[in-house]
């Protein structure tokens, strides 16, 4: 047993339980049932429908993105070294 763990009596009492497949099944729901299990209660329903604002907001975020790789790249061209510049150098008679 881990060092750390000693002394933990409840860890005796645990134990995992995996869910059944019946929970992991994706199954739609007909508008009237969700009408219907909340009835009385106060809720917005959000489908994707022609005119609504995804399509907008997903042309704000394609500019966004392509703004911040060209800002990305600008900044990365301007981290590179500059080119050295050749310089000329004056011997003198004892280098010869």
């Amino acid at each position: 047993m881990d060092p750390a763990l000693r002394g933990a009596e409840w860890l005796d009492h645990l134990f995992a339980i995996n869910r059944s497949m019946d929970e992991d099944q994706r199954g739609r729901v007909g508008d009237e049932r969700v009408d219907s299990l909340f009835a009385g209660l106060p809720f917005s329903r959000v489908d994707r429908q022609a005119g609504n604002l995804s399509g907008v907001v997903r042309e704000v975020w394609r500019a966004f993105l392509i703004a911040m790789i060209l800002a990305l790249l600008l900044e990365a061209l301007l981290c590179l070294p500059r080119k050295a510049t050749v310089r000329t150098v004056a011997r003198t008679a004892w280098q010869n």
